[in-house]
């Protein structure tokens, strides 16, 4: 079983890599297994280890072994992906978490969401355990979120989120489209979402395209087809992003997978 957890700056992956092949992200990544170590190979050196933190547009592979691994892909424009740039990454590409810190991950992880067997559940308890994470890395931040603090968001991007949580396609022209109807420039749509938000408005539609593809390639539809119907130009495009994002083919993810909107 394959669980994706889409939110609004990340992309959370429960997954058990099968020998990827060398790929870089435009994401910033936090990694560790649920129980024991996994093998990375990174610039030049190949070791074990059990948690690392892994700047963006960096050649990488991990392969998982026999262990479960949760996967962090943050948005390079949020807010927690500056703070790990401050916290682990000045001046390096990747740093190795500590056994004391990855025993804790795992143990917030394991006591959260477990034994959460349904989505509605996982929906329910991954807020509270995103946000332990986040903490025990000393990464959380203050960014408002449209679930948990709507009131105090300005109401126009309150409306955005809502439209485009709605929307089965993002087209090329969401933005300029959304704007319009919100008699704002789009200039000045896109700096107010990311000064609600703390992501990029156009990172936050790119996650969003990959979820609707997902939700329709997991439906039984082909490739093509969910590329198209998310509003990708064409399979390849969507199979580029989408290689870019997690590293592996959509092929990867088969019947089994679950997606989680967060």
């Amino acid at each position: 079983m394959t669980d994706i957890f889409f939110g609004k700056d990340h992309v959370l992956l429960k997954v058990d890599y099968d020998d990827p092949e060398p790929h870089r992200h435009w994401a910033k990544h936090l990694i560790f297994s649920l129980g024991g170590t996994f093998d990375c190979h990174m610039e030049t050196q190949n070791f074990p280890c059990e948690g690392i933190v892994i700047s963006s547009n960096v050649p990488h592979i991990i392969n998982s072994g026999q262990s479960t691994m949760l996967a962090f892909l943050f948005d390079e424009t949020s807010q927690v992906a500056q703070k790990m740039e401050q916290v682990y990454l000045t001046d390096r590409n990747y740093a190795l978490l500590d056994e004391d810190t990855v025993f804790a991950l795992r143990k917030i992880w394991l006591n959260g969401m477990e034994d959460s067997y349904d989505v509605d559940t996982m929906k329910a308890c991954y807020p509270a355990v995103h946000k332990d994470i986040l903490t025990v890395c000393g990464l959380y931040t203050q960014a408002p979120t449209a679930t948990a603090t709507a009131i105090a968001m300005d109401s126009r991007i309150v409306q955005v989120l809502e439209r485009v949580k709605a929307m089965t396609e993002i087209p090329e022209d969401t933005i300029p489209r959304l704007a319009d109807t919100l008699f704002l420039s789009q200039s000045r749509l896109s700096h107010l979402f990311k000064e609600q938000t703390g992501v990029s408005f156009s990172s936050f539609l790119v996650l969003r395209k990959i979820q609707i593809a997902y939700q329709s390639l997991l439906s039984g539809d082909s490739i093509t087809d969910a590329a198209l119907n998310a509003g990708f130009a064409s399979s390849s495009h969507f199979a580029t992003v989408n290689k870019n994002m997690f590293g592996i083919s959509a092929n990867h993810f088969h019947k089994d997978t679950r997606l989680i909107l967060v």
